[in-house]
């Protein structure tokens, strides 16, 4: 299987479990701390600041669940949106790393579900790079019609 069509594959699962969760974050009545602990396995207080917060959060999601679904129809025409879905994800691997004994704790996220989380991101933050570099070195060497 080509590279492109791997890179296709992989920001449709990032598009569909962010915008799924990113919905779940905007919808009204949907309490945060149960997306909290299905998705993150995390004990959050729900309160309505920080229900507010997760729905802003929800937002964000929402949008880069829907930007990577762009990307995954057309990779070449949506280059920029790959790389950038793939620079959050390595930022968010570093700050997991950076804060992990302060989310650990404050949340209650065991160990073993916190780094299993931040490996998984590393891998898909990684795996896109490959394939984003890759797809475009193919259609560089593909020939023109």
């Amino acid at each position: 299987m080509r590279a492109k069509t791997w890179l296709r594959w992989l920001l449709g699962l990032v598009a569909v479990t962010n915008g799924a969760v990113g919905l779940l974050g905007v919808l009204p009545g949907v309490p945060i701390s149960k997306v909290a602990t299905a998705y993150y396995s995390a004990s959050v207080a729900s309160d309505p600041q920080v229900e507010h917060i997760a729905e802003m959060f929800g937002g964000y999601m929402l949008a880069i669940g829907i930007l990577a679904g762009f990307a995954a129809l057309n990779p070449d025409r949506y280059r920029a949106i790959t790389y950038t879905v793939t620079g959050l994800l390595f930022l968010r691997v570093v700050q997991r790393v950076v804060f992990a004994g302060e989310q650990s704790e404050v949340f209650g996220i065991s160990g073993f579900w916190y780094w299993g989380q931040t490996i998984l991101f590393l891998v898909v933050a990684v795996a896109l790079l490959v394939l984003a570099v890759r797809a475009g070195t193919e259609e560089a060497a593909s020939p023109v019609d």
